[in-house]
């Protein structure tokens, strides 16, 4: 196949679509968490409310986090298969079973996990994804600022 062949560009964008669909994602649960704290603090603040409501603010930053983290796992694996992809094309190798294949997804054989072991490898691949979006820069500061300014609220 060519760069120009109509599979091949239906599929780069299909990846893309879906690299962008993860970034929405990301988004909308930062984008959550703070109209949900929001309401909550101000609830909070509120009076008759206890005051302790404030600290439960501190369950929804951290769900939001892990989903977030989640999301932005998810779209770096997804960049991750779409740059192998593009190389491999570029190289000129046969990547018509990934084009064609029903069964591909974001696990690193590009096709379904058969066996408890590739269901496990997937698993942990997927943990370590999510635990290394923590430490990235859109999730790291934002969540953790937003969490030190509950307990100074609180």
């Amino acid at each position: 196949m060519t760069k120009n062949d109509p599979a091949v560009t239906s599929h780069v964008n299909m990846m893309q679509g879906i690299i962008s669909r993860m970034a929405g994602n990301s988004a909308s649960c930062k984008q959550w968490c703070i109209a949900l704290v929001s309401a909550l603090l101000a609830l909070s603040k509120t009076k008759g409310f206890d005051a302790n409501l404030a600290e439960c603010c501190k369950i929804p930053v951290i769900l939001f986090c892990f989903m977030d983290c989640f999301y932005l796992g998810l779209e770096h694996q997804m960049k991750n298969k779409l740059d192998n992809f593009v190389i491999r094309l570029n190289k000129h190798e046969n990547v018509d079973a990934e084009i064609f294949s029903t069964k591909s997804g974001i696990n690193s054989a590009g096709g379904p996990c058969e066996s408890i072991l590739g269901w496990m490898k997937h698993l942990l691949e997927q943990i370590a994804h999510t635990i290394l979006a923590f430490f990235s820069l859109s999730i790291f500061p934002y969540y953790i600022c937003l969490y030190l300014l509950i307990g100074y609220l609180g």
